[in-house]
């Protein structure tokens, strides 16, 4: 009771009601940031059309360690696979970019006009990674996936309205009948992890698939080291 009395009596002068309403608001924003540092649950039913003749040029890959699938505002879709493949009776660990020429989504009138697909041509990237690598950022897939919740557009207190937004859709696919999805809330101001996340695979992912050889070892120590603070974080949790 002591201390509500203080909160009263310095509530009662100007000045320092005006600092206390600014903490507050501050303390707020702070909690709601942190709060909403997650990916939204994916809602397959959105653009199923669209989503079939995406996957139908993206998706010519398995995606057992992950994939992420980007749709910019203003240019050409384009999905980047990480994925294990039997080679000479080996297993290893492989990366796929594979990026359409122009929009799927405007050829095809927003999934509406399946013709508009064969207009579409696509280019791809190959490239090999290291088991350890592969390792880590399935890790980093899974536990981000784990943590997806919500809707878009979110219930309650809307941060902004997305006008021309990236889109950005993460899938893992374990088994057969396990594939864990989820997508950037543009509704929400994104957090630290979520930021980290998406710059690891949409940034440095296709970086590493397009570099050269000799470029792809200094690639591969950032690929690792984001994913490391990355799992950090998310442990902190």
């Amino acid at each position: 009771m002591g201390h509500l009395k203080i909160l009263f009596d310095v509530m009662k002068r100007p000045v320092a009601k005006l600092g206390l309403l600014f903490f507050i608001a501050m303390a707020s924003q702070a909690i709601s940031s942190s709060n909403n540092d997650h990916l939204a649950v994916l809602r397959t039913s959105e653009f199923p059309r669209y989503h079939k003749l995406l996957i139908s040029k993206l998706g010519a890959t398995p995606y057992d360690v992950g994939r992420v699938l980007v749709c910019p505002a203003f240019g050409p879709e384009y999905s980047v696979s990480v994925y294990t493949k039997r080679m000479a009776g080996k297993r290893r660990y492989r990366i796929t970019w594979i990026g359409a020429t122009q929009t799927i989504w405007g050829s095809t009138n927003g999934g509406n006009d399946e013709r508009g697909i064969l207009e579409v041509n696509t280019s791809r990237v190959d490239a090999d990674i290291s088991k350890s690598t592969a390792e880590l950022l399935e890790e980093v897939w899974s536990r981000m996936l784990d943590q997806a919740k919500g809707k878009t557009p979110p219930t309650g207190n809307w941060q902004k309205i997305p006008v021309d937004s990236t889109n950005i859709e993460w899938y893992q696919q374990t088994s057969r009948d396990n594939l864990a999805a989820a997508k950037l809330n543009n509704y929400i101001p994104i957090g630290p992890k979520t930021a980290q996340f998406v710059r690891l695979t949409t940034e440095l992912l296709p970086k590493y698939c397009k570099a050269r050889t000799d470029a792809r070892q200094a690639l591969t120590q950032a690929i690792e080291s984001d994913a490391r603070k990355l799992l950090g974080k998310i442990s902190k949790d």
